[in-house]
């Protein structure tokens, strides 16, 4: 699955994966299109600029975003942070 990261939120991807044990990116009202096992590539003006596994897909009410507000409008991401590779 591929994630369009904003310019401004790169940072914030790099720093959730550093200092998170379970890092997640959050979606908006509908699910994710992977499963857990599934390739996730985060890309940057259409360049993938990192790359992790899919370790489960959070429901809304349930998923707590990378800065740790519950997200209860988004479906969530979390990924594997051992499969997390910086593709800069």
């Amino acid at each position: 699955m591929n994630v369009n990261v904003p310019p401004d939120a790169v940072e914030n991807l790099f720093t959730a994966q550093a200092i998170f044990d379970e890092p997640m990116w959050t979606f908006g009202r509908w699910r994710p299109k992977c499963q857990p096992g599934d390739l996730i590539t985060f890309r940057l003006h259409g360049n993938p600029i990192a790359q992790a596994t899919c370790a489960k897909i959070e429901r809304p009410g349930n998923a707590m975003d990378t800065w740790g507000s519950v997200s209860r409008r988004g479906w969530g991401a979390v990924w594997d942070r051992a499969t997390f590779e910086d593709l800069r």
